[in-house]
């Protein structure tokens, strides 16, 4: 089965668009008066009454105007208590002694003792109709140093379902080369080897955010999301744990749209400390608009510079350029605007943009549900051979694709059938061999 990814030539004009009619300033006047904006979950003024310091539960009503109520609920699993005057809420981050997240107005920061290492608190949002493109921050995942027996070693795990089932995040570090802390899947957890991200301050402000996740669901729909905050349970830690305390921002997301799909995953290529982005509409024509949108942090989005937006027209290839990403990271989306204003989102994709001279290859979500994205770093343009083993060494997929040198991401496609477990993933050019490993859901 060939992999559909479609490769597109450099192109020297500054608005790149294929088989696209151009789109008038009075157009995009009229529709963007009829968007849905993102909602936001405040900390500081969506819950009624206001979340008041030593708060363990809330209810924000009507968020936005979107008739989604959202009731956000502290417990203990096992025993532990929360120190005074925490949960308290930093708004606007006005409160010196508190925690910061970045890009977040606000944050509820969460101050605990737990009485064993085996417990760990539960912070549980539940909406009263599913929502999707959730997305927020989790700051200060770290240990404390400066030997055994540590305090504490954070350990957050970040949980989602909704009518579907569960729904795994993609998980993103503020800091992409920071070592405070690693990122498995859906689970966040300190390096204890690296020294603690921001206890030496405790005003987490710009740049000291070394210990800061940004969680991203995607376009999965949600009706509850669970965070699990305790320490990693081994002989480095001590068996009563002392203070710890992790801070998180403000969550933002739309409501579940009823708006049918019209394009294909997004796909891109870092060539020439340029992106190339492409994707292709379905056969089945739906009215509007898409945006090419890219985030420096996964978090707040822009229009890509110079990249006007694109009339949906069936059965098309697109294709278009980011001249100028953010340097060391990515992340990009399309954005598609019906004529009644509803919006869907693509699956996020990161591109690393000052990857390494190493060859690699690299999976996410990991684990998945029912497609994943492959990050490729490739010493030559050539074709690869795409394969997919299971633990008995039977081939559940094969395919090929053109790749160029560089890195590229491609998306493959949808393995929802696959049993689930653990699979092995293969990548063969001429004379270069990548194994990777995967965990379908």
């Amino acid at each position: 089965m060939p992999l559909n990814l479609v490769l597109y030539p450099p192109f020297t004009m500054r608005k790149r668009v294929l088989k696209t009619a151009a789109i008038t300033g009075l157009l995009l006047t009229t529709i963007g008066n009829a968007y849905s904006q993102v909602n936001i979950l405040d900390w500081s003024s969506s819950f009624s009454p206001a979340w008041a310091p030593g708060n363990t539960s809330g209810t924000a009503l009507n968020i936005g105007g979107t008739t989604v109520n959202c009731t956000v609920a502290l417990s203990f699993s096992g025993t532990g208590s929360f120190t005074a005057p925490y949960p308290r809420v930093n708004a606007n981050n006005a409160q010196p002694a508190d925690f910061q997240v970045q890009s977040s107005a606000d944050a509820l920061e969460i101050d605990q003792d737990l009485a064993n290492k085996t417990s760990f608190s539960q912070i549980v949002y539940t909406f009263s109709k599913p929502v999707q493109n959730v997305q927020f921050g989790i700051a200060d995942i770290d240990y404390p140093g400066p030997g055994t027996p540590f305090n504490y070693i954070d350990k957050v795990t970040i949980t989602a379902t909704g009518p579907n089932g569960s729904v795994t995040p993609v998980i993103t570090k503020y800091n992409g080369s920071s070592a405070v802390f690693s990122i498995a899947s859906n689970v966040c957890t300190a390096n204890s080897g690296a020294g603690g991200a921001n206890v030496s301050s405790l005003v987490q402000g710009s740049p000291a955010q070394d210990g800061t996740a940004f969680v991203d669901f995607g376009t999965g729909a949600i009706t509850s999301i669970t965070i699990q905050y305790g320490t990693v349970n081994n002989g480095n830690v001590r068996n009563n744990p002392r203070l710890q305390a992790i801070s998180i921002g403000n969550l933002t997301f739309i409501p579940l749209s009823g708006l049918p799909i019209a394009f294909t995953q997004l796909e891109a290529q870092l060539k020439d400390k340029e992106v190339s982005l492409q994707w292709q509409t379905l056969a089945s024509k739906e009215e509007g608009l898409l945006y090419v949108e890219r985030s420096r942090n996964g978090l707040q989005w822009e229009s890509v510079p110079g990249v006007n937006p694109f009339r949906i027209i069936a059965d098309t290839k697109y294709n278009t350029v980011d001249e100028s990403p953010f340097p060391v990271v990515t992340f990009y989306r399309l954005k598609q605007v019906s004529i009644t204003g509803e919006e869907l989102f693509s699956r996020i994709i990161r591109v690393n943009t000052t990857p390494s001279g190493n060859t690699y290859i690299r999976t996410y979500p990991n684990p998945f549900r029912s497609t994943f994205n492959l990050e490729v770093n490739w010493p030559e343009t050539e074709r690869i051979s795409i394969r997919v083993f299971s633990m008995a060494g039977q081939i559940v997929h094969q395919s090929t694709a053109s790749i160029q040198k560089g890195f590229q991401v491609l998306t493959l496609p949808d393995f929802s059938k696959l049993p689930k477990g653990v699979y092995s993933l293969q990548v063969t050019g001429n004379s270069i061999s990548q194994l990777s490993t995967i965990n379908k859901q």
